[in-house]
């Protein structure tokens, strides 16, 4: 689960369109994801905050993954992948990068 936080306010519904993204020039010195082995990618999903919400959890689904029990912590893989929201509204609603 992620928490997306609404701040400076909370009067009126605003909106975004979310996407997940993993690639080097994103999440960059990161080991990028792999879309449908390490998450399931959100394509273009409306978020809307209504008036007085302040935080819009999102669910990722991560397949099961195994891990060797036995592996050096150094061994491990760990990859990222970003959300990325866009197309605010109305119109001069800010996104941040936090």
């Amino acid at each position: 689960m992620i928490n997306l936080k609404r701040e400076h306010g909370s009067d009126g519904d605003i909106s975004c369109v979310l996407n997940t993204v993993a690639n080097e020039e994103t999440v960059p010195g990161k080991c990028a994801a792999i879309e449908g082995k390490d998450f399931v990618g959100i394509k273009e999903r409306t978020i809307t905050f209504k008036a007085g919400e302040v935080t819009h959890r999102i669910e990722i689904e991560l397949p099961d993954c195994e891990i060797d029990k036995e592996a050096e912590e150094d061994e491990i893989d760990t990859v990222s992948f970003a959300l990325v929201l866009t197309n605010p509204l109305p119109t001069g609603v800010k996104l941040s990068k936090k």
